[in-house]
């Protein structure tokens, strides 16, 4: 509720939820949708857009001479000076990369640095009827919904265990 008062919206539209699911159900039952998909998408009004790709087999060719061309213009703009500093620049970064860096310089974790406590993240334990036991952590997640189930798989009939990857990370 508290992002639809970020965006001037009416904050209490989303207790008007079952209003607007009786009106989508009434309008569902009329066909609304059914009709606005045969209106604008399967009618034909003569509006086509078709795409022929055709490859270009001179392509990086053409690109290498653009970019050579480009170059050349902004070379035969520069001045001998900004020619010279621009030459100056490579030579310090040949020189540059040819150093060693200094790793004494990276920041360094040290054993000290490292809590003796660990830090736990909250959760609540709950069992259901049925005696299986659920965590549940609460993780800012911008409202989507993230689970994670974990049981023994020896009472799924062996047809079915080729899709159990399909419920996996």
């Amino acid at each position: 509720m508290i992002y639809m008062t970020l965006y001037d919206a009416d904050p209490f539209l989303v207790f008007k939820t079952t209003e607007y699911a009786d009106k989508l159900k009434e309008d569902f039952n009329k066909n609304i949708f059914q009709d606005l998909v045969q209106e604008y998408l399967l009618t034909d009004h003569g509006n086509r857009v078709k795409f022929i790709m055709k490859p270009d087999m001179d392509f990086v060719k053409k690109q290498v001479e653009e970019e050579v061309k480009t170059l050349s213009k902004i070379q035969l703009s520069l001045t001998p000076d900004q020619i010279k500093n621009i030459n100056a620049d490579c030579e310090k970064l040949k020189q540059r990369q040819r150093e060693h860096e200094n790793i004494d310089v990276l920041p360094k974790i040290e054993l000290k640095d490292i809590s003796e406590v660990r830090d736990y993240p909250k959760y609540k334990k709950v069992t259901l009827d049925n005696n299986i036991p659920v965590w549940q952590f609460n993780a800012p997640t911008n409202g989507i919904l993230h689970i994670r189930i974990k049981f023994n798989t020896q009472y799924i009939p062996s047809e079915l265990r080729v899709y159990l990857p399909i419920f996996t990370q």
